[in-house]
């Protein structure tokens, strides 16, 4: 619960409160040396019943007075992921489900989830061998709600494994990359404008791109510049 509650929504907020106490009462005595106690069980199950709407009610009074709240939301899109090495650019897409998490502090959000991005299978040194690519958020993200420009920082690592033969499943190699998703432009550290892009600010609609790009700093990669692209749909939305 806020600390400030506006005078529009108090009385809501009372009867919450009041409910959500009588639920935690009640659960601390449910149980006892017979087992659990039916009727107890029952009674907490009205008052849940009878409680949700009114947290609903209060999150929508709430967010209608300016009070923001924390939320969790979904990133539904695609992700595009460039990179070059010395055999050419290699690329892998696929559609995927961010989490997001928006704290109650202004500004603050970050990634709580982010799956992983495998390349169709390409051929090296005669071996058959896919990249994946996996991410992690390095700190707490940014986002502006009135302009709908976010900023992530990441840690990106790219892992290339034989896929067919006696050898399936060994490790070629192990890069990393750190890089900014943003909603605004981004390129590497060279400058490299194959390796650039622009992202666009959430809208109205919680349609949002995100780009990042940068050169990585470890494995057999290193030096060598990259570009992730994400475009989708956030839900539910700031």
């Amino acid at each position: 619960m806020v600390n400030s509650v506006p005078v529009a929504c108090q009385k809501l907020a009372d009867e919450v409160n009041r409910l959500q106490t009588l639920l935690n009462t009640l659960q601390k005595t449910v149980g006892g040396p017979g087992g659990l106690n039916k009727g107890i069980v029952q009674e907490m199950a009205a008052i849940s019943i009878e409680l949700r709407p009114l947290q609903q009610q209060l999150t929508q009074c709430l967010i209608a007075n300016g009070v923001k709240q924390p939320m969790s939301a979904t990133l539904n899109g695609i992700a595009n992921f460039f990179t070059a090495t010395s055999q050419g650019t290699r690329s892998g897409s696929k559609s995927v489900s961010i989490g997001l998490f928006f704290f109650e502090n202004p500004d603050e959000m970050s990634v709580t989830s982010f799956p992983q991005v495998t390349t169709p299978p390409f051929s090296v040194l005669g071996q058959t061998v896919t990249t994946t690519m996996m991410a992690s958020q390095t700190q707490i993200g940014r986002f502006d709600s009135s302009s709908g420009d976010m900023f992530q920082a990441l840690v990106v690592d790219l892992v290339t494994q034989i896929v067919t033969g006696l050898l399936a499943g060994t490790t070629v190699d192990d890069s990393t990359v750190p890089i900014l998703l943003t909603t605004g432009n981004t390129s590497p550290p060279d400058g490299n404008a194959a390796f650039s892009g622009e992202g666009s600010p959430m809208d109205a609609a919680g349609n949002i791109g995100l780009v990042g790009a940068g050169a990585f700093v470890r494995g057999r990669l290193t030096g060598h510049d990259c570009l992730l692209a994400i475009t989708g749909v956030v839900s539910p939305h700031p």
